[in-house]
């Protein structure tokens, strides 16, 4: 395993180097994380590999910026909203914060999102094992 500089937060990858960037939660259960954002897990489908299986992506010689989220796949988009039925019952009441990460598409959208949690979690989960009351431990806390 590496050990991530928050800070600088870069990891090696087998297909190179990703920069990502520490966020923070505002939670006392969620504690920060460094999130390594549209990370590419599969070559685009485009072209002549529109509707074939997938293919590994291109390996990247620099490191490659992570702290952007990639394009989403085409989504039927009606007035600049997501019609309510794609989505769960629980979800529809963030449909204006949903709607904002759906504007960039494109058929190139084989992306993940990777949230490592930083010291800091590691250390309250440790502290939470061993002292369960605390409030910072408790579910609502």
């Amino acid at each position: 395993a590496q050990k991530l500089d928050e800070n600088d937060p870069v990891v090696t990858t087998v297909y190179g180097k990703l920069r990502g960037v520490k966020k923070e939660l505002n939670n006392e259960i969620l504690g920060p994380v460094v999130q390594f954002l549209g990370v590419p897990y599969a070559a685009p489908p485009t072209g002549e590999r529109r509707f074939q299986p997938p293919e590994p992506p291109a390996s990247w010689p620099e490191t490659r910026n992570a702290t952007h989220f990639a394009p989403v796949c085409p989504q039927s988009i009606v007035e600049g909203r997501l019609p309510d039925v794609m989505l769960p019952v629980w979800f529809t009441n963030s449909m204006d914060v949903v709607s904002t990460y759906v504007q960039d598409q494109s058929e190139d959208c084989l992306y993940i999102n990777i949230y490592v949690p930083t010291e800091d979690v590691k250390r309250i989960s440790k502290e939470c094992a061993r002292k369960p009351g605390k409030k910072i431990c408790r579910q609502g806390g």
